[in-house]
């Protein structure tokens, strides 16, 4: 960005977009190219930015969705997240971000594809193992994670309260709102002491 005696010069490349305002006020939005603006008093901005699987500050998007909502529906993909809900968020085909409950986050979509999907975790704290798969790397601060072995039997409690039996294998529980508790109990005769098992007499 360049200012050429009354001219403001702006290149915005491939895979950016550039936000023009005058005095602090948005005045539009680039293109990809190159932008010759009459500015003799030197009013205008052009703040460059990558669009590309890139996010857009949450509270700038509430201001430019007040100002100018059709800017906003054309260039941005809000996502917000309700009570009990969790929302698993991929940029074009690969999941990205793990929102939780009551969060927002806004992302651009003129050169990205924003894909949703939502879970509801209030009626069953289980989690899928497709799900599972997809928050492989940032699921640790909203699941717990269980490994009943073929010698034991597994007891979910939620909230305390008792509520399945748990067959051997691994599993994996929401703990958005609620306290997830997984106590497993060795059933062999005899046998070493196992974690988590009750004291057994031989």
């Amino acid at each position: 960005m360049t200012w050429h005696l009354l001219m403001l010069n702006v290149t915005v490349k491939d895979g950016e977009r550039a936000l023009l305002t005058r005095n602090g006020q948005l005045v539009r939005v680039l293109a990809p190219g190159k932008h010759r603006l009459f500015d003799p008093l030197h009013e205008l901005k052009a703040e460059v930015l990558d669009v590309v699987r890139s996010e857009f500050s949450a509270d700038r998007y509430a201001v430019l969705k007040a100002a100018r909502p059709d800017l906003a529906a054309e260039l941005f993909e809000a996502v917000e997240t309700k009570a009990d809900e969790i929302a698993i968020v991929s940029l074009d085909g690969r999941p990205v971000h793990l929102m939780t409950p009551w969060q927002v986050r806004v992302y651009w979509k003129v050169a990205t594809r924003i894909d949703v999907e939502r879970i509801d975790v209030s009626a069953d704290p289980k989690v899928s193992a497709r799900h599972l798969t997809m928050i492989e790397r940032n699921r640790s601060t909203v699941v717990m994670e269980a490994v009943v072995e073929n010698h034991e039997a597994g007891l979910l409690y939620v909230e305390g309260r008792l509520v399945e039996r748990l067959a051997p294998g691994r599993h994996a529980f929401w703990t958005v709102g609620r306290k997830i508790e997984v106590k497993r109990l060795d059933l062999r005769p005899c046998g070493p002491m196992r974690s988590r098992s009750p004291r057994r007499r031989c």
